[in-house]
C-alpha cells in the first residue's frame, strides 16, 4: 500500500482552544448541459470569515484505537436517524457545553466501552460533511485492547481490522479519509 503524506495545513485553518474557527464562504455559477451534467463551475468572491468567540460551535471528539493486530473500530447502529448506519467508525460524540474536545473524548470513550484511556494524541480537527456537519477533533491512542476490553454500551459491535482490510470495510467517509489522510501515515512505520 502507498502512502500519500497530507499537504500541512496553514496555521489560519487550525482551531485551537482560543482561536475562533475559520469558515471560507465561497459563491458558486454552475452551468449545465440540457442533460444536467456539470459543463462548468465557476467559483467568484471568496471571503475568509470566523466565528466569533461567543458563538456556538456544533462540535464533536472521536478516539481512533491502534492496536498491534489493525484498528479497533465500532460498528454503528443501523437504525433510522443515526448518521452513516450501520458503517465502522471510532468511538466519539458531541462536546457538551463547558466541556473541552479532550474532555469529551475521554468521557465518550467511557460511556460507549466502559474503557479509560490515558494520553490520547491530537491528530486533526475536520468537518464530517456526511454526517451532522459538526467539527469533529480527532484523536488516536496506541494500546493492547482487545473486543473483550470492550463493555459495548452503544452500537451494533466492535472489531479490530488489520490495515490492509480497510479498503473494502464499509466505514463512515469521514473516518476513512481522516484514517487515510492523516493516521496512517503516522503508523505507517509500526512493526
Amino acid at each position: 500500500m502507498q502512502i500519500k503524506r497530507p499537504h500541512s495545513v496553514p496555521d489560519r485553518f487550525r482551531a485551537g482552544p482560543s482561536s475562533a474557527l475559520p469558515i471560507v464562504q465561497l459563491a458558486a455559477t454552475v452551468s449545465r448541459s440540457p442533460f444536467g451534467q456539470v459543463r462548468r463551475l465557476e467559483l467568484a468572491d471568496v471571503a475568509d470569515i470566523s466565528l466569533a468567540e461567543d458563538q456556538p460551535q456544533h462540535r464533536a471528539a472521536m478516539l481512533l484505537i491502534v492496536t498491534d493486530g489493525g484498528l479497533l473500530l465500532h460498528h454503528r447502529d443501523d437504525k433510522p436517524g443515526i448518521a452513516n448506519p450501520g458503517c465502522w467508525a471510532g468511538f466519539g460524540g458531541a462536546v457538551e457545553d463547558g466541556e473541552t474536545v479532550a474532555e469529551a473524548v475521554h468521557r465518550e470513550v467511557r460511556e460507549e466501552t466502559g474503557l479509560t484511556i490515558t494520553d490520547p494524541v491530537f491528530l486533526t480537527d475536520a468537518v464530517d460533511y456526511e454526517g451532522d456537519g459538526r467539527l469533529v477533533s480527532l484523536f488516536y491512542v496506541v494500546g493492547d485492547f482487545r473486543p473483550d476490553d470492550i463493555d459495548l454500551r452503544e452500537g451494533a459491535g466492535v472489531a479490530i481490522h488489520r490495515i490492509e482490510d480497510l479498503p473494502g470495510l464499509k466505514i463512515t467517509p469521514f473516518v476513512r479519509r481522516t484514517i487515510e489522510s492523516h493516521l496512517l501515515p503516522l503508523i505507517a512505520d509500526r512493526p
